[in-house]
Formats: C-alpha cells, sequence, structure tokens
C-alpha cells in the first residue's frame, strides 16, 4: 500500500500513537532537526538506528554523519529508529510503513536505507526495520527499484553474519566515504543506471566499500573471496587522517524526551594509544587522532547555546590521554560553569590524574567516578595489556573519596584469557583493601560491574574461546560468595545476551540463517532483558545444524577466519605476536610515546598519531600530560556558586502545543529546563552532591494532551520586575522548541507550592470521527445524566489494582458544545482528583481502551476561590498566538475562543 506523507503522519498521529509507550519517540520536531524540500533533493538517505530511540539519540555519530550528509544542499538525509515492540504490533495491525521521523516519508520512498552497527544484539532489529519497510530480507532477493540497503559502524569491523541482508558495508570513518556513495549514488540515478551496477561501481570506486554479493566464501569455509578479479582484497578500512572541526556539528539534534545519555557530546579525540588486547574499539580505530583545544570550546559553547543541555561529554576510548587534557577541561570547565551545567569525562584511567580532572570538570555538578581496571590481579592486567597496578586501583580510590566522592564504580571482567582461582584469590584482596578504605567515609560504597568477555574480531584474542554460560554462571557465583559484603555492590551484565553476542561476533555468512531464525521466532531487542528470547537463539542454532559450543570454540592461529575479507591495515601476523605477548604476561608498550607502526596502520604520510597543537616536526611524539598535570595547564578554579544573592521565585505561564503533545509531563519539565539554559536565564541550583534547578510544577498534564495553561515556579538570581520579565519572555520564546509557548510571568507571593494551591482546571475534550460516533449522540444527554448524579461510582485500574470511586464530587461543571466537543470543569487539587478521561468513558459510555484517543486540550487553571495564578502579581505578558503547526500532520491545539473559567452554559 502506498501512502503519501500527510496521510501516514496524520494516521500515527490519530490511530497509533495515543496508544503506545512513549510515543515521542516516533514524532520528530528535535531542536536540530533538518527538514528539507523532498522534491528538491536529488539523493534522500535515510540513516537507521537499529535500536529504541532513547539509545540511537545518544549516539555521537549520528550526529557527526546527519551534519555532515545535510550541509550539503542537493542532498537530505533523514532518520528512523526501531520501533519498540508494542509500536510494531500497533503499525502490522494498521500495515503503516517503517517511516522518517522529520518528514513522516516510507523509507521505501528513500534512495538509501543505512544501518549503524554498533552492537551485536541490535541485529534482529535491523530484520524488523527492513520487514517493515516493506524490504525483501534477503538482499539476493531485492527489486531494481528497491533502495540500496548499506552499514557501517563497529559491527562491520564482522560483516558477514549480515552479508545476506546488507548490499553494502561502510568499513572504518564515514565521514569521507558516505559523502562519496551519495555522490556516486547521485551520479548514477540520475545517469539510469541500474541496481547491480551500482553495487559493483561502489565496490570498485569507493574505498572501503565491500559488497557481499561481489565475493564468495570457498565451499571449504572461512574468508570470502571476489568473483571479479577487479573488486578488491581485502577491502582496506576508510580511515579520515585528521578530525576536521568543520566536520563536528555546533548546533546538534536536541531530544525532546529523556534519552540514555542527556548530553552535549564532543568526540574530543579518536583512537586509543594503550593497546588493551581485548578491546576491538582501540584496534579499529587507530592511530590517534586529537581534536585541538579551541575547537572543542567552540563546539561547547554553541551547542550549549542552541541545545541548553545539562552536561557536556568530551568523548573518547581514553579521554585522560589527549595531549592537552589540562587545557582541554579547563577551559570546557569554564564554558560550563557559564551556564551551570556539568562536565562528565567517560574513560578514564584508574590513575591519581584522572580523580584531579574528573574534580577540575566537576565544579557545578557530580557526574559520578568510573575507571576500567578490567581485571582484579597485576597478572592478568599484564595478559591483557592494561598495564595497572594494584597501588594504581587504590590510589584512585582513595583520591576520589577523600575529594568528596561517595560512589566509585570499577568495570572488571570475567573469563579473560588464562584467568584462574588466584586471579580471584587478587580480585578478593584487592576488594578487602576496597572496603578498609570504605569505613573511613562513612555512607560510600564501590561498585563492581561485571562483563562476561567476548573475543571480537580485529584483535589479539580473536582466537580464544568464550566462556560457556554455565561456566560464567559459575564464575560470578564465585566471586560473589567471596567479595560481597558492607559498601560493595556487584553487578554483571545479561549473561544470555553475552551469549547471543558470542554467537554472532565470530561468526560467518551461515550466521546470518541463525539471525533470522530467531528473528522469525521473536527475537528483538536482544540488549533489553525484558525482551531478549535465549530459547529462539537456541531454536535458530539447532535448525542451521550448529551449536553454541561449537561458536564459542577456540580458533586456530592458521585459521582462516571470516572477518578477515575487511582488513583496518594490521597484519595478522601483529595479532599473533600480540596473543603470544599476553600468554607470555609480556606488556607492549604505549605507541603514543614511540610509534614505531609496528601494528602497520601508520605510514607517517598520511596516516599517523596526530596531537592536538603538535608541531609537524613533532607529530607521533608524546607530551607527557597524563603523566605531569601541571604541564597539562590543569587548574582547580573554585566552584561556581549554587545561590547567587538575592533570587526569587518567578511564576510563569506556559503552552503545550500539538508539536510536543506527546511529551510526559517529566519531559516537558526537563524541555523547560533546556529552554532556560539557551535564554541563559540565571537558574539558581539546589545545594548538595547533585544540585538541580530549582522548580516546581503545577499539576501534571498526561502525555497526548495539550494545554494553554501549564504553570512552573522556577527559580532565578537577581530581582524581577515587569520590564525584565517581559525581555525575558521574549528571549524564552526565541529559544523555546516547536510546539512550547511562554504566555505571561510574575513574581508570586510567597507561600504554597503551585501543586498544593491549584484547585480546578478547565478542559476541552474533541471525539475524532470516527470511532466515536455513539458518543457525539449520547453527549447532550450524557452530560445532564452525570450532572444530576449525586453519584458516579468508577473503576479505577492502576499498578494492577482495582478501587472504585466517586466521581462526581471531582466535576464542576460538563458541558456539550457544538460538533464533537465537550468542556468540562474539573476539581486538579492534589488531595484528590479526576482524569477528563474518566469523566468522558462515565458519562457517555466510551470504550475504556479508545479514551487516549480522545483530543484533550486544557484551556484554564484556577487556585482555590477562584483566583488565576497570576492575580496579585505585576504580570508580564508574552507570545499568546495560536501555536503554528504542519498542518497536514497536526490539528491546532489551541482555540482562541477557549474558556475563561467560571461555569459553562448548559
Amino acid at each position: 500500500m502506498v501512502l503519501e506523507a500527510s496521510t501516514l503522519g496524520s494516521r500515527l498521529e490519530r490511530e497509533v500513537l495515543p496508544l503506545v509507550a512513549k510515543p515521542q519517540r516516533y514524532v520528530g520536531h528535535e531542536p536540530g532537526a533538518v527538514h528539507k524540500d523532498w522534491d528538491a533533493a536529488r539523493v534522500r538517505f535515510l540513516f537507521c538506528y537499529p535500536d529504541v530511540y532513547e539509545v540511537g539519540m545518544s549516539h555521537t555519530g549520528t550526529q557527526i554523519l546527519y551534519h555532515v550528509v545535510n550541509r550539503r544542499p542537493e542532498w537530505l538525509m533523514e532518520r528512523a529508529y526501531a520501533p519498540w515492540p508494542d509500536m510494531e504490533a500497533r503499525m502490522r495491525e494498521r500495515q503503516l510503513p517503517l517511516f522518517s521521523l522529520e518528514s513522516h516519508r516510507p523509507a521505501r520512498d528513500f534512495d538509501l536505507i543505512g544501518f549503524t552497527l554498533q552492537s551485536e544484539l541490535t541485529y534482529t532489529n535491523l530484520l524488523t526495520m527492513l520487514d517493515l519497510a516493506g524490504m525483501p530480507l534477503q538482499q539476493a532477493n531485492r527489486r531494481a527499484d528497491d533502495p540500496l540497503v548499506i552499514a557501517g559502524g563497529p559491527g562491520a569491523a564482522n560483516p558477514e553474519p549480515l552479508a545476506a541482508f546488507v548490499d553494502a558495508f561502510v568499513i572504518g570513518d564515514g565521514e569521507e566515504a558516505l559523502p562519496e556513495i551519495l555522490e556516486l549514488v547521485d551520479r548514477e540515478k540520475r545517469a539510469g543506471t541500474g541496481r547491480a551496477t551500482v553495487l559493483s561501481q561502489l565496490a570498485t570506486s569507493v574505498p572501503g566499500v565491500y559488497v557481499p554479493s561481489l565475493y564468495e566464501v570457498p565451499a571449504s569455509g572461512g574468508t570470502a573471496r571476489p568473483t571479479d578479479p577487479g573488486v578488491p582484497w581485502p577491502v582496506e578500512a576508510r580511515i579520515v587522517s585528521e578530525l576536521r572541526p568543520e566536520d563536528h556539528p555546533r548546533r546538534m539534534l536536541v531530544p525532546l524526551m529523556r534519552v540514555t545519555h542527556e548530553r552535549l557530546p564532543i568526540e574530543v579525540q579518536r583512537g586509543c594509544v594503550r593497546g588493551c588486547r581485548f578491546c576491538q574499539a582501540g584496534v579499529i580505530y587507530r592511530p590517534v587522532r586529537e581534536r585541538d583545544v579551541q575547537t572543542c570550546v567552540a563546539i561547547a559553547r554553541e551547542g550549549l547555546e542552541h541545545g541548553g543541555n545539562e552536561e557536556i561529554s568530551l568523548l573518547s576510548l581514553s579521554t585522560a590521554d589527549h595531549s592537552q587534557v589540562g587545557a582541554l577541561v579547563t577551559q570546557v570547565g569554564d564554558v560550563a560553569a557559564e551556564r551551570r551545567v556539568a562536565v562528565a569525562l567517560p574513560s578514564l584511567r584508574a590513575d591519581a590524574f584522572s580523580v584531579d580532572l574528573t574534580a577540575a570538570a566537576s565544579r557545578v555538578r557530580r557526574t559520578g567516578f568510573t575507571f576500567a581496571p578490567e581485571a582484579g590481579s597485576e597478572r592478568l592486567r599484564r595478559v591483557i595489556n592494561k598495564g595497572l597496578s594494584e597501588a594504581d586501583i587504590l590510589r584512585a580510590v582513595d583520591g576520589a573519596l577523600q575529594a568528596g566522592w561517595s560512589a566509585v564504580k570499577l568495570y572488571l571482567m570475567t573469563g579473560l584469557p588464562t584467568e584462574g582461582d588466584a586471579d580471584l584469590d587478587a580480585l578478593t584482596a584487592l576488594v578487602r583493601k576496597l572496603r578498609e578504605r570504605l569505613v573511613q567515609h562513612p555512607g560510600s560504597k564501590v561498585t563492581l560491574s561485571i562483563a562476561p568477555f567476548v573475543p571480537k574480531p580485529h584483535t589479539p584474542f580473536q582466537w580464544e574461546r568464550q566462556d560457556s554460560l554455565e561456566e560464567t554462571k559459575a564464575k560470578l557465583r564465585a566471586i560473589r560468595k567471596r567479595v560481597s559484603g558492607p559498601g560493595v555492590e556487584i553487578k554483571h551484565h545479561e549473561l544470555d545476551a553475552t551469549l547471543v553476542e558470542g554467537i554472532v561476533a565470530r561468526g560467518g555468512r551461515e550466521t546470518a540463517d541463525v539471525i533470522e531464525g530467531a528473528w522469525r521466532r521473536g527475537a528483538r531487542f536482544d540488549a533489553w532483558t525484558e525482551w531478549l528470547r535465549p530459547e529462539a537463539w537456541g531454536a535458530a542454532l539447532a535448525d542451521a545444524g550448529l551449536t553454541a559450543v561449537g561458536r564459542l570454540r577456540e580458533r586456530g592461529e592458521s585459521e582462516a577466519l571470516p572477518w578477515e575479507v575487511v582488513s583496518y591495515r594490521i597484519d595478522r601476523g601483529w595479532f599473533i605476536r600480540e596473543r603470544r605477548k599476553a600468554y607470555a604476561e609480556a606488556l607492549t608498550e604505549d605507541c603514543r610515546s614511540a610509534c614505531t607502526s609496528a601494528c602497520g596502520v601508520c605510514d607517517f604520510d598520511v596516516l599517523e598519531n596526530r596531537l592536538a597543537g603538535a608541531t609537524e616536526g613533532a607529530r607521533g611524539q608524546g607530551l607527557g600530560a597524563r603523566d605531569n598535570p601541571a604541564s597539562a595547564g590543569l587548574k582547580l578554579p573554585n566552584p561556581y556558586p549554587l545561590a547567587p544573592k538575592p533570587s526569587s521565585w518567578v511564576r510563569f505561564r506556559y503552552a503545550k502545543d500539538a508539536p510536543i503533545r506527546f511529551l510526559s509531563h517529566l519531559d516537558v519539565l526537563q524541555e523547560l529546563v533546556r529552554t532556560f539554559r539557551r535564554a541563559n536565564a540565571a537558574l539558581v541550583l539546589s545545594e548538595g552532591f547533585m544540585p538541580r534547578p530549582s522548580l516546581s510544577a503545577g499539576p501534571s498534564l498526561a502525555t497526548g494532551w495539550t494545554s494553554a495553561s501549564e504553570w512552573v515556579d522556577v527559580k532565578l538570581a537577581g530581582a524581577w520586575d515587569a520590564e525584565r520579565l517581559v525581555a525575558l519572555l521574549e528571549q524564552l520564546n526565541r529559544c523555546a522548541a516547536h510546539g512550547l509557548r511562554f504566555l505571561a510571568a510574575g513574581v508570586p507571593p510567597r507561600g504554597p507550592s503551585l501543586s498544593a494551591r491549584i484547585e480546578r482546571s478547565t478542559f476541552r475534550a474533541t471525539f475524532p470521527e470516527p470511532p466515536f460516533e455513539a458518543a457525539f449522540a449520547a453527549r447532550d444527554a450524557g452530560s445532564r445524566a452525570f450532572l444530576s448524579r449525586d453519584a458516579v461510582p468508577f473503576v479505577r485500574e492502576r499498578g494492577g489494582r482495582r478501587m472504585t470511586v466517586d466521581l462526581r464530587p471531582f466535576v464542576y461543571d460538563l458541558a456539550a458544545l457544538d460538533g464533537r466537543t465537550v468542556v468540562l470543569e474539573v476539581r486538579t487539587s492534589d488531595n484528590g482528583s479526576a482524569r477528563p478521561t474518566e469523566i468522558l468513558e462515565a458519562a457517555f459510555e466510551v470504550p475504556r481502551h479508545l479514551t487516549p484517543l480522545i483530543n484533550i486540550h486544557k484551556t484554564d487553571t484556577r487556585l482555590a476561590g477562584g483566583l488565576a495564578p497570576l492575580d496579585g502579581c505585576v504580570v508580564a505578558v508574552g507570545d499568546t498566538s495560536v501555536e503554528k503547526g504542519n498542518s497536514d500532520q497536526w490539528e491546532p491545539a489551541g482555540d482562541p475562543r477557549g474558556h475563561s473559567g467560571g461555569r459553562h452554559p448548559r
């Protein structure tokens, strides 16, 4: 079935989104979203993240590629995320296809559909998205007019498990490769070239592109080989030689709902010099390329002005290894402190300098202290080339506790090569010493987060055996038995998910049957405990004639490996040497200080370690910042004052219009705070370890409803008169997301909170047609009958419990207006209330499962005694215009004739 974008968007909003969990996942409208003229775009690219929106919107790579593609006026890139199972079911029920967030276009309308492969546990979601798009799953079955399906990301380091489903893989960095692909598709699309020819040209003309259909696996198994002598083998990864300032976005996509990481991400460095032998990222992102401090500061400043984020995150595989990390943290921290937001430093080493760095970054709010020793014994840390002593770990924990952190998290692994009982003894001794330190800091704790080891392609441990599920469970039981106790918490990854990851990670093309078999048995969202289906994977393995034991086995060093069809410029001889050094417990030196290109990546012409601020002659030489904090320019300034004096509570009236109707109450509050940060309003933070903006909101508005009468009290620094408030309202409305409007403001008298003072609200309910024809006919009689009754019993179901309440005391008025509209005046105090949908269900016999489809709009709010929330205040008035939404997708929420209080005519 062919659907126009306007029809698809309208159906989603009317029929589907009110009935699913977290509907804002599927709406878009985020600040930073790019909306282009569909017909003017020569190439249309749909970028898919095969996990839920909250995870995908936390991915920095999406932000970078979205910017790189959309800065070209002739191209269009839009996004799609994996629908949660409830949404998938609704889409299938109503035969609605996978669609883009920006324009609600069906996926099959695009020229290319691209997937980022961040985890093997998302591969079944990739099949779900292809199927919802109306695409044949197998690339061999695709038609000439089907979009090209491409994929990239770290999962493409072993493309073979998905080779049956993906037309072409991008191996390595995408900033240069993806535009080259789009240029080729643009050119060939205008020339009318067929699908097979385009794929052949991608393989031979764009370096770093692997087209599986042009390669065959020998009958004996192993590594795929080209069927045409002109096709490259192996396919070498694309590596950008430097992180160009223009490739990092300044005005990023800002999610309007809570996501996994609510942050402004800045990629300060790509690559890692440490050489941990289990770490795939440390290999495939070589060499190290740093972003200079001034570029990072500019990204931070412009990003906060646009996004209003609560945190800046300085991202890399090892942030403390940045050659100018002290200056980086200090100067970005200055920008953050100006806006009263935090700075986070993920991926720190366990050393004293990391503690100093984290303390310097935590002027406004402490974001936690986490580091990764990876193994519990010094011997095992030598095996994996971690190079940390027990003394390093203890000094780091001591420093964190003394600096005021009450919680420290350590990442560890179990199942590493050569692991034995002696290593468990060493971990036990380490935890005992940690516990002795916790006693000196009452209320503090250490969390051990333990992940089972999964051998990954393109690492020195790619040949190793993975522990079985039973072995891993036994090791975790032993760890818990020996180290559990006061002050120490133990967490571990989902073990069945780790087993699935291991089954897929080192698979060849035969793995496609397993993935598809599990998917057809209901496998979805395998990284989510509540949706993981181990039995589906077990049955799929059996059907393919495979076993988990066989998939997790040790490989021989002379064995041809499926993933060697692609190369990250590292010879397998280097991997073997590193593996043998592991068994000899020998360390490999940090390659930044004395890189000789032993791994083979650097050619010292185009590719080499590029350090921020290094001169041409000094490139490749370490600056020693991590060992000498003073030389890094690290400062420890005084914390930003959290409660500047004087300060005032300011009350704001705002509207929640149609584009953000599906935001939850908590998401709206978060967006309010972001808007105040964008406007650079002087938010006053609470005291304590985790300071937050001080605000007090009125009663929550249900997800899916709109309102012209929402209220929030916000504590701002300084004194506020009408003139200042008018200027602030104007600035807030300039900075607000589409669908959020600030209408008025004033300084209220001191007294109870808003939620305690608000007594009643007026709502307008509009019944869509269909399915509410019966309700239309009964609206007059139903209203009169409801109001005439002394009691209206209603069975309320919440949290699996049923209770009967009397709705009548909560209803002041109920009146049917013309057409499909009913107006309700309802008690909404904090000591008892009724939802408009409950009243409509009781008055008009509306089926409960359909009440979310009724459009509810709040028009007025009153305090006790009939007062308006700003009565008695000096009031500043802001934008009172009706929301200007996209009329072919969203019904306007506001009605300028909305009721303003009192009783309705009957």
